[in-house]
């Protein structure tokens, strides 16, 4: 749980030494429909790619009861979550570094050419 916005890395280990593994995840955001005030709760979660594990973490939602629906982030908040996701001034500090480490580099460039203009 955080009250402010940050970067976040995930890390692991493949079960078996002798496998190299990578993994998809899509991350899912969840806030409230109507801003009520300046303070704006977003959830976020990381879920692997597969239809079963978001509908899991949807259905965790609708469990606890909150009415939700898609809802628009104001430009301020899309420039803080595009700056969380831009490239960092350092490489080698970052998810292309720890891929080169774990010799998971060779999707590099097609990942790092994808852009987030979308979100402005």
């Amino acid at each position: 749980m955080s009250e402010q916005f940050g970067k976040l890395v995930l890390a692991g280990r493949p079960r078996k030494p002798s496998v190299l593994t990578a993994k998809r995840v899509r991350l899912a955001a969840f806030g409230p429909l109507h801003r009520i005030s300046n303070d704006m709760s977003v959830r976020v979660y990381c879920v692997p790619e597969t239809g079963v594990a978001f509908q899991s973490t949807y259905g965790e939602l609708d469990d606890e009861a909150i009415p939700s629906g898609k809802f628009l982030l104001d430009s301020k908040t899309r420039r803080n979550l595009a700056e969380i996701f831009d490239k960092p001034t350092d490489p080698e500090k970052d998810w292309r570094g720890l891929a080169k480490k774990l010799s998971l580099n060779r999707y590099i460039q097609v990942y790092s050419s994808k852009s987030v203009a979308h979100l402005e």
